[in-house]
This record gives C-alpha cells, sequence and structure tokens, in this order.
C-alpha cells in the first residue's frame, strides 16, 4: 500500500523540502513515502516513522489532514536528531492553574461582599452626585 507520511519540519528538511508536497495548518508537512529512500531502513517504512516521528497515512486519511478535517498528533522521534519540542502542553498546563483558583475566590467572597458593596455604592454614587450637582 502506498503512504502518504506526516512528519516534522526537522523531518522534512532532512529529506531535501521538496517543494511539491503539501504544508499543513499545524506546522508539519506531508510527504510522500518515496522522500524516504534516502534512509538505510528503507523500505522499512514503519521504522523510519518511529525514528524520525512521523505517521504513515492512507490516502484518505491525508486528505484529511490537508482539508483540515483532521489534525492528527505526530509521536516522539526515537532518534534525537528528528525530535521537535512541544509547546502545546505547557500552554495547557499554564491556563489550567490560572482558571481554577479564579473561580473558587470569585464564588466565596461574592456572597458576603455583595450586601455591603451595595450600600457602599449606594452612599459613593449619592455623594458625588450632591458634589457634582453643588459645584455646577
Amino acid at each position: 500500500m502506498a503512504y502518504y507520511v506526516k512528519c516534522n519540519d526537522k523531518t522534512y528538511q532532512y529529506i531535501g523540502a521538496p517543494t511539491e508536497r503539501v504544508a499543513l495548518e499545524d506546522g508539519n508537512h506531508l510527504a510522500w513515502q518515496a522522500d524516504f529512500s534516502k534512509f538505510p531502513e528503507w523500505p522499512d517504512l514503519r521504522t523510519i516513522a518511529a525514528k524520525t516521528g512521523s505517521l504513515l497515512l492512507s490516502p484518505s486519511e491525508a486528505r484529511d489532514e490537508q482539508d483540515g478535517v483532521t489534525c492528527r498528533e505526530l509521536p516522539e522521534a526515537t532518534e534525537e536528531m528528528f525530535r521537535v519540542a512541544k509547546e502545546v502542553p505547557e500552554e495547557e498546563s499554564e491556563e489550567t492553574p490560572e482558571v481554577v483558583p479564579e473561580t473558587e475566590v470569585t464564588e466565596t467572597p461574592e456572597a458576603p461582599t455583595e450586601p455591603s458593596d451595595k450600600s457602599a455604592q449606594s452612599d459613593e454614587s449619592d455623594t458625588p452626585a450632591n458634589e457634582e450637582g453643588g459645584s455646577e
């Protein structure tokens, strides 16, 4: 079976960055299986895919990637030279702690502070209105 290969940019550069290939929205690339013939493991595409952190895709899976219907995450490369740093988990972990404490803190003080805030606001709103009215 003929495969398309979804690969990261390091792998894409290593195979020569063929110009007639597809760049995906997630920053990765779709290449042809023949592009990987320079690897000594050729024609064992599964070994090459593991080494480079790539995915072997059927033609319909490749089309879904290209059209943006799916976006499969690449596995981590087994060979260091093809590994890329992943930024997505860091962003998710930073957002989660910020959201949870704000929700917990906001819910607790709202109930006791609402009555005192309203009375303070009504007193304050009367005072500035009177001062403004008197100065005109």
